[in-house]
């Protein structure tokens, strides 16, 4: 029988979400100069201003990033699983998130540090990736 550790919350990020007041306080810790509330001011007007850009334009692109997009979907006829019964569900909005290729490469080598740790995760590398110097 293979005998395993408990899981706790560090093994899912879900657990764990990144919320605005964890933003805040990486501007903080980062910028000296501000006191925290201004961070909390300052992320709040980053995330104001994607709503009203997705609002105004349906796309807003963060270079290195990603790129949110507001995508139409029309209406459909849908089937309640209970009762089997159909109806109608209404045209809406919704948005999706792509991440850029320098994103996915940070996350997907952020998940194999974390699952095997730096070193090993280097091991097969090429010499030139930044995080296996």
């Amino acid at each position: 029988m293979d005998e395993r550790a408990a899981p706790d919350a560090a093994d899912f990020p879900a657990l764990n979400p990144v919320v605005r007041e964890t933003l805040a306080d990486a501007v903080y810790r980062n910028c000296p100069r501000l006191s925290r509330r201004t961070a909390y001011i300052v992320v709040g007007e980053v995330l104001d201003e994607i709503i009203e850009g997705l609002g105004r334009d349906r796309k807003v692109m963060l270079s290195g990033f990603g790129c949110f997009r507001l995508n139409r979907k029309a209406p459909r006829i849908g089937r309640n699983p209970r009762t089997g019964e159909l109806h109608e569900i209404s045209a809406r909005d919704t948005v999706t998130f792509s991440a850029s290729r320098s994103m996915r490469r940070h996350v997907t080598q952020a998940l194999v540090n974390a699952a095997i740790g730096p070193r090993a995760a280097c091991a097969g590398a090429p010499a030139k990736t930044p995080s296996c110097r």
